[in-house]
């Protein structure tokens, strides 16, 4: 499958592994309780999800957790930088603008009240969605000044000029360091090639020229209809009964604006395979392969793709970790991550790597992915990735805060409300034929972009394993 093959085979260009040979080496040491994981019989997670839309039209969902005296919240806005237009960087603006004051409180009130009740408030923006979370003790002296603190800096901030202006300060200061950053420019340099001419090609936190234009209205215009009622994703985990997570949701979604919702994003287009080279300093190389994806959690194939990442690039005793790192120590991170969004997503697979071996490695890595998509996995890589994706998901689960934050994500894609059940007997079920097919299906090698930012320097082949 891999089209690049030079005259005389070196280190660079090994031959495809078989996955039952590539099986035969792994060895977990002195580690005995791995032998004991019977992966067959994972743990279920019962935790009974109950749903519903507010009087305003907002999506819920609620788990009661009795465990802890605490309750987590999260409201997960349609309001992401897909939203931006032509001002990137607006709906970061106005996110980190809510608690800069709201009503008669101002910054320094809003984050004294918060902090006198024991409650943490926490923001984050992303291409897709806006989010707020508050976790706080469940009594009645504390969970009802929350609410009301975070019912107003939702429902009337005041977006105040000298406000803005620190706003804006802070994301510039942000955009400039990104600028030394290498991972950033790679990241920036990966969506405006595989996006171009798409809402997501824009950076999430804007551009210098586009945050220094942003005015008051545009942030208040951009509010009023962004963080709707129809226009958000609730999500409650907690020590409440039903009616009173009906009774806090009913009162959070009556604090927001109402009747807009945003409309679903075009599917981005195809875009054409490129090598891009960033300038940078140092000795070292940040590289990174990507490939546009049209995947969605949803879809058959979504739990078959992620084991096969996992056991493409999922960390040590993954093909690339055991090649780059633990055989030749040529890279200190190497990953594979598969990242979806609402209307498309991007497969990377990121390494740090000496300038000298820059194009050695991506042929390496190229050939590393072939042979995974040719052959597909090992019965035993398949169980390490299981194992390894499926604690995850369970610690997370595990997690109220987390927990919460899933439950909203789930809830915005649609997913029904036992999706994480049923993912995790799809993992379960999963052969390395089908998950084989799913990666032959998603993945074509000639179709991965390449992308590199550090300096330039003569190229050498992979040193042979006896000298590395």
């Amino acid at each position: 499958m891999i089209a690049i093959q030079p005259a005389s085979r070196t280190a660079d260009d090994l031959p495809c592994i078989d996955p039952e040979r590539h099986a035969e080496a792994i060895d977990f040491g002195t580690l005995e309780s791995v032998g004991r994981i019977d992966l067959s019989h994972l743990p279920s997670i019962d935790r009974p999800v109950h749903s519903w839309l507010t009087a305003h039209d907002s999506r819920v969902r609620f788990i009661e957790s009795a465990e802890l005296e605490i309750i987590d919240i999260v409201l997960r806005f349609d309001a992401g930088s897909r939203l931006d237009g032509p001002a990137p960087g607006l709906a970061a603006a106005t996110l980190y603008m809510l608690d800069q004051g709201a009503d008669h409180y101002d910054a320094q009130g809003l984050a004294t009240a918060f902090e006198d009740l024991g409650a943490l408030v926490t923001r984050q923006v992303h291409q897709d969605h806006a989010t707020l979370s508050l976790r706080c003790l469940n009594q009645p002296d504390v969970l009802e000044p929350a609410l009301h603190l975070l019912s107003t800096l939702l429902g009337r901030p005041r977006f105040d000029a000298p406000a803005l202006d620190k706003i804006k300060a802070r994301l510039l200061a942000h955009l400039n360091q990104v600028e030394l950053n290498p991972a950033s420019a790679l990241q920036r340099a990966v969506l405006s090639q595989l996006f171009a001419d798409h809402p997501y090609e824009s950076y999430v936190y804007g551009t210098v020229s586009a945050v220094s234009a942003l005015t008051q209205d545009d942030l208040r215009t951009f509010h009023r209809r962004a963080y709707s009622a129809r226009n958000v994703d609730i999500a409650v985990v907690g020590n409440l009964s039903l009616a009173q997570a009906h009774a806090l949701t009913g009162r959070l979604s009556a604090a927001l604006t109402q009747d807009w919702a945003a409309v679903a994003l075009p599917t981005p287009r195809p875009s054409a395979t490129t090598r891009r080279e960033l300038p940078g300093a140092g000795s070292g190389v940040q590289a990174m392969l990507a490939m546009p994806l049209q995947l969605h959690p949803g879809d058959p194939d979504h739990a078959a793709m992620v084991l096969g990442c996992k056991v493409l690039g999922g960390g040590l005793g993954s093909r690339l970790s055991s090649e780059l790192r633990e055989r030749r120590a040529l890279s200190y991170d190497i990953r594979a991550v598969l990242t979806l969004w609402r209307a498309g997503g991007v497969l990377r697979v990121e390494w740090d790597i000496a300038a000298e071996y820059t194009e050695a490695s991506r042929r390496r890595v190229l050939a590393i992915i072939g042979c995974l998509v040719e052959r597909g996995p090992s019965a035993a890589e398949l169980e390490r990735a299981l194992n390894q994706y499926a604690g995850e998901l369970l610690l997370t689960a595990a997690r109220n805060d987390r927990s919460a934050a899933q439950l909203a994500e789930h809830s915005q894609l649609g997913l029904p409300m036992d999706y994480l059940s049923r993912h995790l007997e799809q993992l379960q079920a999963l052969t390395p034929a089908q998950v084989h097919q799913a990666l032959q299906r998603w993945i074509d090698v000639q179709q991965m972009s390449f992308f590199t930012v550090g300096p330039r320097q003569a190229q050498q082949h992979l040193p042979s394993l006896a000298d590395a």
